[in-house]
């Protein structure tokens, strides 16, 4: 890529983020007026295109000043510098020894979160792994034969499961399903309580993503020779207060993010170190890659773009090869096959439709006659239109896909076949021909939240106790509920105030996407390595079925210190000589190419809202128990 191309990327980049903004600020302006009802963009531009012109180019202007001005100080971080250097500080000397080994940095990291990690105790737990838990310690046959059943809850197509006795399904990732209910059903048979389980894997959650994270910052503080940007780094990962919070609820997301800031930081130590890749960076990020794929589905792109980054434009493949494409092989055998036994119920790709749902479902509430009688026909085969659009929320798919513990019609689940699939995109892609407008509607009504800087989305996890029963209950009423309750208080405050944006997930979405950006202009070494990874989780949100989650930008929120090492990140070892970079670049992931050593300074050696229309049972009395 030359540096034309990290231009227009940037450009790309500015305008999106100046497109989101100025969609939040044409909602609130619409909901200002209009409470209860939801906006449609493209007729608040026609009504008054000039104001709304004036934002997107003023919000643009700030976002490219933004831009040049972290372009500006890398630009400076990583000029010539001539004469001797200066003794460090006794800051920089602190920054240096947390830096020289993980374990002082997970330790800074434990002392100054320590607040948070002791009220936040011990943990949470939701809906979603409620249902996880519920697939592993029940059976079919515990429930009267019209209860709704796990799979009816998400819902999964009854032409998709099995004849058999189990519930275990790939809906929230097969494996991770399997792993919360053998840990909490163990708790219940040794101990007659889920409590100890919950108190184990979330307190190992957090462990775990506290060494991700301090083993991240210190690979990458390899490659950085100044103390500085480590010292920012450090703030902004020590400053992001949502991440001890989220690394106690037990849920796919924070799991993901913490194995993926581990796998960041090996990614970009292969990218700039000089040596073909050794033994035990194999095993970390083999460990790291499984972790993220068996939490999150989407992990397995993220892990294969990574790989194949690396496997054709460095030295020592074979290692690539081995720690990041063997464990997504395996991953897919083992589960497809689990699958086609018969032991494990498929996913259904209703999930993987969510735009497209939503995309239909508003443009028929507000084009009724826009699909022709044969068109019409074929949609009525997985959906109930009349429903669909009735229960249609333009901020959360859930009602249109039917996930919930009420029946609302809208998802035919019980009687679709696979094959009435078969032209709904083709449908899908006539009506955004038909109504292009009332796509782009959708898709904001969605996604806005996510891109928008002053979006009111709740960053935080949901810290409410969970009133669910099965053999044992999930509540954990009595247990730190002082400290849980002060710190509901002090988030609630903290969120009506200025300080609100210091812990706004779209902030610190927006602030690792300049970075990203701004490395992509600098044409710094490797940046395609870990630059798509990033954006691949943006577009995962904006995909996502609720708007705003903060859940679903933990990966990029994670990120945040990390970028900045990566941004000023040299070849080589910060503790040595480096090889030169920056804008004369012309390799964006070349590892190996042989070139002359020199001087170069190197950078220094709501809660409510995540758990909406889920249904709460027991196998005796399928009573729903709303958390």
């Amino acid at each position: 890529m030359g540096s034309a191309g990290g231009w227009l990327l940037a450009v790309i980049v500015v305008t999106v983020l100046a497109a989101y903004a100025t969609a939040g600020w044409l909602r609130r302006r619409f909901e200002a007026s209009h409470p209860g009802e939801y906006p449609l963009f493209t007729q608040l531009v026609g009504d008054d295109p000039l104001l709304t012109a004036a934002v997107f180019g003023g919000t643009a202007a700030g976002y490219a000043v933004v831009l040049f001005v972290i372009r500006f100080v890398a630009t400076r971080a990583l000029r010539r510098h001539g004469g001797a250097t200066p003794s460090p500080g006794r800051a920089a000397v602190a920054v240096e020894w947390a830096f020289a080994a993980w374990w002082r940095l997970a330790l800074v990291l434990v002392v100054l979160w320590s607040p948070l990690l002791v009220l936040r105790w011990p943990g949470a737990v939701n809906p979603d792994f409620a249902l996880m838990v519920t697939e592993i310690t029940t059976a079919r046959s515990e429930y009267a034969p019209d209860a709704f059943k796990p799979y009816d809850v998400y819902p999964i197509a009854y032409s998709l499961i099995p004849e058999g006795d189990l519930l275990w399904s790939n809906h929230h990732n097969a494996f991770l399903t399997l792993l919360y209910g053998l840990v909490t059903g163990a708790s219940g048979v040794l101990l007659h309580s889920y409590i100890p389980a919950i108190v184990v894997l979330a307190s190992s959650q957090a462990a775990f993503t506290i060494f991700a994270l301090a083993r991240a910052l210190q690979l990458l503080g390899r490659h950085v020779a100044k103390s500085w940007p480590k010292a920012v780094a450090l703030a902004l990962t020590v400053g992001c207060v949502m991440t001890p919070l989220w690394s106690m609820d037990l849920s796919k997301n924070p799991l993901f993010a913490a194995a993926f800031v581990w796998w960041f930081g090996l990614v970009v130590h292969a990218v700039l170190s000089r040596d073909a890749v050794r033994r035990g960076w194999v095993w970390e990020i083999a460990i790291a890659t499984t972790v993220m794929i068996v939490s999150a589905k989407f992990a397995v792109y993220i892990a294969v773009v990574g790989a194949l980054f690396l496997v054709f434009r460095r030295r020592g493949w074979l290692g690539v090869v081995l720690g990041m494409l063997l464990p997504v092989l395996v991953f897919q055998i083992v589960l497809r096959g689990l699958i086609g036994l018969g032991v494990v119920i498929s996913d259904d790709p209703v999930e993987a439709r969510v735009l497209q749902l939503q995309q239909v479902a508003l443009t028929l509430r507000e084009h009724p006659n826009a699909l022709n009688d044969d068109e019409r026909a074929e949609v009525e085969k997985i959906f109930d239109i009349e429903q669909m659009t009735k229960v249609y929320n333009p901020e959360n798919a859930d009602p249109v896909k039917s996930s919930g513990y009420e029946e609302n019609g809208s998802y035919r689940w019980r009687t679709v076949r696979q094959e009435d699939w078969s032209g709904f995109t083709e449908i899908w892609a006539k009506l955004a021909a038909r109504h292009p407008d009332t796509y782009l509607n959708a898709l904001l009504l969605k996604s806005d939240r996510y891109l928008d800087p002053l979006a009111r989305a709740y960053p935080w996890p949901p810290l409410a106790a969970l009133d669910w029963q099965l053999s044992y209950t999930f509540d954990l009423t009595g247990v730190n509920d002082a400290g849980r309750a002060a710190l509901q208080t002090g988030l609630a405050d903290v969120y009506e105030s200025p300080f609100r944006y210091l812990i706004s997930p779209s902030i610190w979405a927006i602030f690792t996407i300049l970075v990203s950006a701004a490395a992509i202009t600098l044409r710094r070494p490797g940046v395609l390595a870990w630059t798509v990874p990033l954006a691949l989780q943006a577009g995962v949100a904006i995909l996502s079925p609720l708007n705003g989650s903060g859940r679903y930008l933990l990966g990029l929120t994670y990120s945040a210190g990390l970028v900045v090492l990566a941004l000023l990140a040299q070849r080589g070892d910060a503790a040595g000589e480096t090889e030169p970079s920056g804008d004369g670049a012309d390799d964006l992931l070349q590892t190996d190419a042989a070139s002359p050593v020199t001087d170069v300074a190197a950078p220094p050696a709501f809660p409510a809202e995540e758990a909406p229309l889920r249904k709460g049972f027991s196998p005796a009395s399928n009573a729903a128990a709303m958390p």
